[in-house]
């Protein structure tokens, strides 16, 4: 039942249009860049990795490149990927664009709910779900599949991107990325240590916030029957649970919406750190949004 839910869901008009618009954004705010991203890497080697190799390789000869009146150089095979798809992953979600698309996204979520639930709890829709499958599948249920959906919603639309990039560039990663100065943003910078586990942390990242964002709704939509009002707290709500994470020395929470949004902002960075603290505020909202909506839905019936 809860599978052919999410289906369902996952088919909706709603569902694709929210994807393919997140989809578009990241295409904008790439193509937005581009050209002075490969005007940048392009001229990185004239500039930076030639004068580089003289110093490093040649003691400062210059006149050595020139052997047998042939210009020889040696290249490193991982400067192919200062253009390299994981790079340009973190770049656009950097950019302002971007960032600004993944604070709205909360908003268009707790819409979509809203929608939902208030139909559910306050016209009684529940009654008849609630006979067909009970109250503890029914209740469970809502609250995972909104989840599951709202999570689905932050991470489709990167992959989707990721997936994309990964057809044309390279995939590999180079420290010379480091010594580009791309002026646009620089999440690409904490892509060094390990960029593969940066992107599956990206991907854990958005989905636990998505899927927080879902039961915090839940919450506001089955406290306030007041539509209006309920969208002024839901903002006041996400402004001041932002808070919590600060008072633990991490980023506040509105910048989970990705793990490089988390690392540029934080002092002092850890990527295991700042997945276990999404997890634990995903955990305890969500617990809090399945007592508060089955009291309200009850008292409703």
């Amino acid at each position: 039942m809860l599978i052919r839910k999410i289906k369902i869901d996952l088919k909706s008009k709603n569902f694709i249009i929210i994807i393919t618009i997140m989809f578009l954004i990241l295409i904008i705010s790439f193509l937005q860049f581009k050209n002075y991203f490969f005007y940048s890497t392009f001229k990185y080697f004239p500039d930076s990795y030639l004068y580089q190799y003289v110093e490093e390789y040649l003691k400062g000869n210059i006149h050595d490149l020139i052997v047998n009146n042939a210009f020889l150089i040696y290249l490193d095979p991982s400067l192919v990927n200062i253009q390299s798809a994981l790079y340009l992953y973190a770049i656009v979600l950097g950019t302002h664009l971007c960032s600004f698309a993944y604070y709205i996204l909360p908003f268009i979520i707790f819409s979509k709910i809203a929608k939902n639930l208030y139909s559910e709890i306050y016209n009684k829709y529940s009654i008849s779900n609630i006979i067909r499958i009970g109250k503890r599948k029914y209740f469970n249920q809502t609250i995972i599949k909104n989840g599951i959906i709202s999570g689905l919603i932050f991470v489709i639309p990167k992959l989707l991107f990721l997936l994309l990039l990964l057809i044309f560039f390279p995939t590999g990663f180079s420290s010379y990325m480091l010594d580009i100065p791309l002026g646009l943003g620089e999440f690409f910078k904490y892509n060094q240590s390990n960029p593969y586990l940066m992107l599956i942390a990206d991907f854990i990242i958005s989905f636990l916030y998505g899927f927080f964002i879902s039961s915090l709704s839940i919450i506001i939509i089955s406290l306030l029957n007041n539509k209006p009002l309920s969208y002024i707290v839901f903002i006041f709500s996400i402004l001041l649970i932002s808070i919590i994470p600060t008072l633990f020395g991490k980023v506040a929470l509105i910048f989970y919406y990705s793990v490089y949004a988390c690392a540029f902002y934080s002092q002092n960075f850890n990527m295991l750190s700042t997945i276990l603290t999404m997890l634990s505020l995903t955990i305890i909202i969500t617990i809090i949004s399945r007592v508060i909506y089955k009291r309200k839905v009850e008292d409703n019936i």
